[in-house]
């Protein structure tokens, strides 16, 4: 009687919730690689990520100033010398 208690128990756990299933059914599509054809559109989207990142690096967000960078110590601070 023990055992298959125990045996119930394993097969128990094992098996995914409902909501397991259809997290999984949510999730799959988007882990699965890219088609060909949608490879070059995210290439495109990434350059123009990284461009983007390249115009505002070290800009002031306030004011789009270039940064200065100052020493404080051991420590470096990036401040605007126009705000």
């Amino acid at each position: 009687m023990r055992l298959k208690h125990e045996i119930e128990l394993i097969t128990m756990t094992t098996k995914p919730f409902p909501s397991e299933i259809l997290h999984i059914r949510l999730e799959e599509p988007r882990r699965r690689p890219e088609t060909p054809a949608e490879q070059p559109r995210a290439t495109a989207k990434e350059a123009g990520q990284r461009r983007l990142k390249g115009l505002h690096w070290m800009h002031c967000p306030k004011c789009g100033q270039r940064l200065a960078t100052e020493h404080c110590g051991a420590v470096e601070i990036d401040v605007c010398p126009c705000c």
